[in-house]
């Protein structure tokens, strides 16, 4: 019986420290986004397509994509996903969105950084 225990409470431990390093995980990668990270503004936006760690958001998918992009990744994965998600919103939607990426784009190029999206 106490082998039982033991065994069920290092799977319930294992699981915990999974999810704490996927807790870890997601952290560092907003900050390296909020700090302008091409890869990591890339990550966000998956995160926030798949809903990974936070609600689906497709206009939060659109404004990390399209900053991705702007920053300097030219992989055809991030402009598919951008494509994608700007498909996902409605035409204010788009423009908010737009405007959001704006203003974070501008806030890295004078060294602003640590946004809350």
């Amino acid at each position: 019986d106490i082998d039982k225990f033991f065994g069920v409470f290092e799977g319930e431990f294992r699981r915990f420290v999974t999810a704490i390093r996927h807790i870890a995980d997601d952290m560092s990668v907003r900050s390296a986004a909020a700090n302008g990270s091409t890869e990591a503004s890339y990550r966000l936006a998956l995160m926030y397509r798949d809903g990974r760690g936070m609600p689906v958001d497709c206009m939060k998918a659109y404004v990390w994509s399209a900053l991705s992009i702007a920053a300097g990744n030219q992989s055809p994965d991030v402009q598919s996903l951008c494509d994608l998600m700007s498909r996902k919103l409605t035409l204010d939607e788009l423009n908010e969105a737009q405007r959001e990426a704006s203003v974070v784009f501008e806030d890295w190029n004078r060294g602003r950084f640590g946004t809350n999206s």
